[in-house]
């Protein structure tokens, strides 16, 4: 393609999902006059942000994720003063887990406070129809918090009336290069865009990109995420129930009068570029299993849902990889991408400096 013009940048942040938006928060942050760009294929979370729960919750089963999570839940407190406007929802949590298994996972939880309940009490912390399960324990006292899914274009556009960062949608990284002490990187319509430092935060899409070469040791693997939705509206300050032993949830989504179930699914190795996510009679089967132990009623008024994907690293942790001077990969948090979000990005941007 003819290159009809170059555009300079100090930082180019390529993939504009929820890490690469945080990624261009912490750069201007720390670098408020520099000339910082991010760019996505699409539109600014319309990828796998715009699918996620967007779930934050005090939990890390790896050290690593514990760390990051205690990290982001201060990142997050420090954003929300600052942007008080941002959609986010502060709701109650409830945690079931197997007797046999409850304190393994009250060890993993990175708040205070986490109370355990009575068989008898555990009414009186969920809504109605919501069964605790055989051999099962739950505890409380804990809140967790969710995004509505455009949060990450509220903070881009944020950013960028405050004229810190330049935003291209629709803007394809065709190559990229480095012909001398700079980046530079054609896109799909002819401007090539020059940088000093580059972030790949390309999410799944890293698996094939730019960056496949320098993470094929990590051996990250795309996996499918699917979630249902409830048509039955939550009540007032319902809480977040997550369901250790299933890896699964239900989140309370008052706004728009549902609940959202999400369950594990152990779709592996899908081809991102197909684009071809759908929930199969399979994913439908599986989730609709589990969400029968807990709540038989619900089953019911189940109206579709989605089907995503994310990056996924054997060992479970995201990764953060710096291949060149300049250039550094952030991704693979394992469908956690919202809630170790803030912590990564001021990681992969603490190592530019």
């Amino acid at each position: 393609m003819v290159v009809t013009e170059t555009r300079e940048y100090d930082i180019l942040i390529i993939g504009g999902g929820v890490i690469g938006i945080f990624c261009a928060y912490y750069a201007s942050q720390a670098w408020p006059h520099k000339k910082i760009a991010i760019m996505d294929k699409g539109m600014l979370g319309k990828g796998v942000t715009a699918y996620s729960a967007c779930l934050d919750f005090p939990y890390g089963v790896t050290a690593y994720k514990r760390k990051l999570t205690g990290k982001s839940q201060g990142l997050f407190s420090e954003l929300m003063e600052k942007y008080p406007e941002l959609p986010v929802a502060r709701v109650p949590f409830v945690g079931i887990a197997h007797q046999r298994s409850i304190g393994e996972v009250l060890s993993n939880i990175t708040a205070p406070g986490a109370q355990k309940g009575t068989v008898a009490s555990f009414h009186q912390h969920v809504p109605a129809g919501f069964q605790l399960g055989e051999g099962n324990k739950y505890f409380h006292q804990l809140h967790a918090q969710y995004a509505y899914n455009d949060i990450t274009y509220a903070l881009a556009l944020e950013l960028a009336r405050e004229q810190k960062i330049t935003i291209y949608e629709g803007t394809e990284a065709t190559s990229l290069d480095k012909p001398a002490d700079k980046y530079v990187v054609a896109t799909n319509y002819g401007v090539s865009l020059k940088a000093g430092a580059i972030i790949d935060a390309t999410g799944p899409w890293m698996n094939k990109g730019f960056s496949a070469a320098s993470i094929a040791y990590r051996q990250t693997r795309i996996k499918k995420i699917v979630a249902l939705h409830i048509d039955e509206a939550p009540p007032a300050n319902a809480p977040i129930i997550y369901l250790f032993n299933d890896d699964a949830f239900f989140l309370p989504q008052p706004h728009l009068s549902r609940w959202l179930f999400s369950y594990r699914c152990e779709d592996w190795d899908l081809d991102i570029y197909k684009d071809d996510f759908k929930i199969s009679p399979a994913n439908y089967s599986d989730a609709s299993n589990v969400l029968r132990k807990y709540n038989e009623g619900l089953h019911s008024r189940i109206a579709g849902g989605r089907a995503y994907c994310d990056l996924y690293s054997p060992d479970g942790d995201p990764i953060i990889e710096t291949p060149d001077t300049g250039y550094v990969i952030v991704g693979a948090p394992g469908g956690s991408g919202f809630r170790l979000a803030p912590a990564l990005a001021q990681s992969a941007i603490s190592t530019l400096t």
